[in-house]
């Protein structure tokens, strides 16, 4: 579970500490940084969005950091930190104090087996609802991979070969 999120210098968000419980409400006018909160997260889980555009305008200048400016979002689950940061030093992930360097867009598999995140996970703000848009086969199929349900098909396809054999 994710207990703790610390961003520094991304987006609008020069600093931000907060403490989160088993089930946390992100409420506020609008331009107020909800959404930046989700992104700042979905950095760490994805490496994604790529560039600088996310980097906050106090931390840089038109074509690099300034002097002893980072940008960083720090995510602590489950006895672990998990460090995504940018600065003119490291762009990369600190995962338990071990420095990964980011490629592209890849995410380090130390990062990927912390959060135990598989693609239904994470439903972006403007998703349609999980399940709900998918076409009944494509959702029974999902459906069957989590409950080990291909497992069952092969072993009847046995069945019914050694059936037919006999």
């Amino acid at each position: 579970m994710i207990s703790r999120i610390t961003i520094h210098n991304f987006q609008c968000h020069k600093h931000l500490d907060l403490d989160l419980g088993r089930s946390t409400v992100l409420s506020g006018n609008s331009n107020s940084g909800k959404t930046a909160v989700l992104r700042a997260l979905y950095w760490v889980l994805f490496n994604t969005p790529s560039g600088d555009a996310y980097v906050s305008y106090w931390a840089k200048n038109k074509t690099k950091f300034k002097a002893d400016e980072y940008t960083s979002v720090i995510v602590e689950v489950d006895g672990h930190i998990i460090e995504r940061k940018r600065s003119n030093d490291i762009n990369g992930y600190i995962v338990d104090g071990k420095v990964y360097e980011a490629l592209r867009t890849a995410v380090p598999d130390d990062v990927t087996k912390i959060f135990n995140l598989a693609d239904a996970s994470v439903q972006r703000q403007m998703d349609a609802p999980f399940l709900l848009a998918a076409t009944p086969g494509e959702a029974s199929q999902y459906l069957n991979s989590l409950a080990g349900l291909e497992c069952v098909d092969e072993i009847l396809s046995i069945a019914k070969r050694n059936v037919a054999d006999t």
